[in-house]
């Protein structure tokens, strides 16, 4: 678990504070309760704003793991120009694509336009209420209002540098998210299971994780018209140079690792400084 407090007139953080939490206390995902361990999320969130020092305001804004919300690419025709006929549409959609309630679930959503103004697709977070309120209660328990919410990948993909299709590949706990990102447009996001985080990665566990990403290269080339360009890693840590190195030799791609403003990202800071870049 990671903070981050703000100088008061910039965006550049006064300190980044990572307080780690207990294997097991919470478990990312969209179709269960996340927090197993509340007393142990309460104390990482604690310890955290205690180092932090005294805060002059109490808004705050939470990004939330990957693994906690389903993200989709949904392509349309055409939209309503109401707000609330087009929320309805992208809900009536998404009704087939995720395995829990969607007319009760919170949905955030980007409408992307292509080049031909014909082309329209929608850029689609959704989790289930009852997910997002466990952590909103977390921060609320510290006296903070949890105003701008959003999942890590979907803000880092604002320090992401394009050339040609790219493909962002972030771990985050034992989840792999892949973004493919084309002229500005998100193109098609997938979640994987990793099988272990960056602290155990190991290189038999990348040639499995190399041999799970290779279908994705190859629904891309036959898909989009052009294979992916750019491979970008976000999470891996130390890990880094290992996963590079068998990310070439398996899949014929020489990574680059994703970078903020002071170069290379922990894996616990790569959401705030996408957040922090975007706004």
């Amino acid at each position: 678990m990671s903070l981050a407090k703000l100088t008061p007139k910039s965006r550049i953080p006064e300190t980044v504070i990572f307080s780690p939490l207990a294997p097991g206390a919470v478990d990312p995902s969209p179709i269960r309760e996340n927090v197993r361990n509340p007393e142990e999320l309460d104390r990482a969130f604690s310890e955290a704003l205690a180092q932090a020092g005294p805060l002059r305001k109490k808004e705050a804004a939470l990004l939330l793991p990957d693994n906690c919300a389903r993200v989709t690419v949904l392509d349309f025709e055409t939209l309503p120009g109401d707000a609330a006929e087009r929320l309805a549409l992208i809900r009536w959609r998404l009704k087939k694509a995720v395995p829990f309630d969607v007319d009760t679930a919170a949905i955030s959503y980007q409408i992307q336009r292509g080049a031909d103004s014909k082309q329209l697709s929608v850029l689609v977070a959704v989790s289930p209420a009852e997910v997002i309120a466990q952590y909103e209660a977390a921060v609320r328990k510290l006296g903070l209002a949890p105003g701008y919410v959003s999942i890590s990948v979907a803000a880092a993909l604002n320090l992401l540098v394009e050339h040609g299709v790219t493909m962002l590949a972030k771990l985050s706990g034992h989840s792999l998210s892949l973004v493919v990102v084309d002229q500005g447009k998100v193109r098609l996001v997938r979640s994987l299971a990793a099988g272990a985080s960056p602290e155990t990665l190991t290189e038999d566990r990348l040639r499995e994780m190399a041999a799970d990403l290779y279908p994705t290269f190859v629904y891309v080339t036959d898909n989009f018209g052009a294979p992916v360009s750019k491979l970008v890693l976000a999470g891996f840590g130390h890990a880094f140079p290992l996963a590079n190195e068998v990310f070439r030799r398996e899949l014929g791609y020489e990574a680059e690792a994703l970078k903020g403003p002071a170069g290379i990202l922990e894996a616990h800071s790569t959401g705030i400084w996408g957040f922090l870049s975007g706004n």
